[in-house]
């Protein structure tokens, strides 16, 4: 999971992972369509090329690349037996350098570190994992992150919040 501190650098992103993915065009019969969708949930575009490939870039030139752009790169899901860092590498390597994951709502955090006891002295944000609105999960997890006291938050300094946590 990426987050960015504004549009601009997102877009920036965009353009230097898909020079990086290969170009397989999407079954839309086994993948599902691949819309882009306006501010009114209108649909604006199909893409043509399937979005869940792998890439060339190495996790740890991807944490740098994200790194020098201001992002926080955050390995999602990895509570899951699929398109996780753990399903695939069996645990989050040492050389990966941020201290921030992310698992799903229904992860049991103490049940999982007994199956990973080397993760448990990172932190973590709990997701809800939606894909569609009525799955997005109520408030109730909470996140310390080391910000000043501010009346107004905008997404840089909510990134930048987290770039400092995982740095932790």
């Amino acid at each position: 999971m990426c987050l960015f501190p504004d549009v601009k650098t997102a877009l920036e992103f965009e353009d230097y992972w898909t020079a990086h993915r290969p170009k397989i065009k999407n079954r839309v019969d086994i993948f599902g369509n691949q819309y882009v969708m306006n501010d009114d949930d209108e649909v604006v575009e199909e893409l043509e090329n399937l979005l869940s490939t792998g890439s060339d870039v190495s996790m740890i030139e991807l944490y740098d690349k994200l790194d020098v752009m201001g992002a926080a790169a955050i390995p999602a899901h990895i509570d899951k037996d699929s398109y996780s860092m753990v399903a695939s590498l069996g645990t989050v390597p040492e050389e990966w350098k941020g201290r921030l994951l992310e698992v799903s709502r229904r992860c049991n955090l103490p049940e999982f570190w007994d199956k990973h006891p080397e993760l448990a002295n990172y932190h973590y944000i709990v997701d809800s994992d939606a894909h569609q609105l009525p799955d997005i999960a109520d408030p109730g997890y909470s996140l310390k992150l080391p910000l000043e006291k501010k009346t107004d938050m905008d997404a840089k300094t909510f990134v930048n919040a987290l770039r400092d946590l995982m740095r932790k």
